[in-house]
């Protein structure tokens, strides 16, 4: 269980560290 939970907090935060590189990219591209 502690494993999966590990995975899953990983994911999110792997998920989450793209979405803000691509918004930081988009952002900077529009200018």
């Amino acid at each position: 269980m502690a494993e999966f939970f590990i995975g899953l907090v990983s994911a999110i935060t792997l998920v989450g560290l793209v979405l803000t590189v691509a918004a930081f990219v988009a952002l900077s591209t529009s200018k």
